[in-house]
């Protein structure tokens, strides 16, 4: 992260994952970023080029879609790179980049997700001897052994091999009445954007940051870590939460909770 040459077309202001050193122009969906192109010529070309992605992108659309409207245009994907229309007024950037997680609530007819892992991780060696696979083997011997019914799932057309176990004997040892999983899901990265105009300075509402493309020097800057509050439940070490010690700790699929019915 922070200024950075890519390749001489453009200087990084902002990442949100970094780039291979063997493959520095292999970028994902997930990829977010400020570049500065500040290169006439090639801001130029760029323009070309992005409206030719999002002529494209409409005629997909317009193709997948019965009743598409030419005179409404659907909003372009995050990742797809825009110019800032207001970048002659822009001075700072506030990037705000928070966990996000997902909820469920599973009921002693349900069945809990414990272990996930990669297919092709699973040959890994965790320590001299063992693998993952034998590493989580051996941990559902141990559920299986501590009254759990166990299953696996190992297809080879699964990208995942998954440890799950019943919900019913987890309330039962632990003498609640539901389980809530609590998981990660990625990664919220927006912004607030900073712009002076007639000595005025304005502040926008928070904004999805995809790849946003500027043509002279900007600020860019990072909020401070969002604070948890203390009775949360996903705090560490919660009185609540369940772990699972033979699952290492890399391997365990999100977080378990007791639940309790009001009376």
């Amino acid at each position: 992260m922070g200024d950075d040459e890519m390749n001489g077309y453009a200087t990084i202001l902002y990442e949100s994952q970094n780039r291979s050193p063997s493959s520095p122009f292999s970028f994902n969906k997930n990829y977010r970023a400020v570049l500065m192109v500040g290169d006439g010529d090639a801001v130029s070309a760029l323009k070309t080029e992005l409206q030719e992605i999002a002529e494209l992108f409409y005629e997909a659309v317009a193709v997948d879609k019965k009743n598409y409207d030419p005179n409404n245009k659907p909003k372009l994907p995050v990742y797809i790179p825009r110019f800032l229309d207001d970048n002659d007024e822009l001075f700072k950037i506030q990037i705000h980049e928070n966990k996000a997680h997902s909820s469920e609530n599973l009921t002693k007819t349900d069945m809990v997700t414990l272990a996930s892992c990669p297919r092709g991780s699973l040959s890994r060696l965790i320590d001299e001897k063992r693998s993952v696979r034998r590493v989580l083997e051996a941990a559902a011997g141990v559920l299986e052994n501590d009254g759990y019914t166990v299953v696996i799932e190992d297809k080879n057309l699964s990208p995942y091999y998954t440890l799950s176990v019943d919900v019913k004997t987890l309330c039962e040892k632990h003498e609640c009445d539901s389980i809530q999983r609590r998981f990660f899901t990625g990664r919220q990265i927006r912004a607030n954007f900073f712009t002076e105009k007639d000595d005025i300075v304005q502040k926008s509402k928070l904004a999805t940051v995809g790849v946003v493309l500027v043509t002279k020097p900007v600020e860019v800057v990072h909020s401070l870590d969002r604070s948890v509050r203390t009775d949360a439940k996903y705090t560490k070490k919660h009185i609540d939460e369940i772990v699972f010690e033979e699952i290492p700790e890399l391997f365990r699929s999100g977080r378990l909770y007791k639940i309790y019915d009001t009376p």
